[in-house]
């Protein structure tokens, strides 16, 4: 899993180098530009896959945690490790 979390990392930021650079050139020049709007989207999709893989190799209680509160911890738990997880 952290193999593919690292893989989407690089795609992620290869996908946002390449809008930025599109974009910039389009917008330098003054022309719209249709493909930078797909690798926009591209990105913006990258970024959403990152977070959810992120949050599956992060996650210390196992999946059902990203949907319900872990059945070892407890709501309250996850209150006091989302408050911590904040400050530091």
């Amino acid at each position: 899993m952290l193999g593919i979390h690292i893989a989407v990392g690089f795609g992620l930021i290869s996908l946002n180098l390449a809008a930025g650079l599109l974009g910039g050139i389009a917008w330098f020049r003054k022309q719209p530009s249709i493909p930078f709007w797909y690798l926009l989207r591209a990105a913006q999709a990258s970024v959403f896959l990152q977070a959810l893989l992120g949050g599956l190799v992060n996650d210390r209680c196992g999946l059902g945690c990203l949907v319900r509160p872990c059945r070892r911890i407890g709501h309250r738990g996850m209150l006091r490790y989302a408050a911590t997880s904040q400050i530091g």
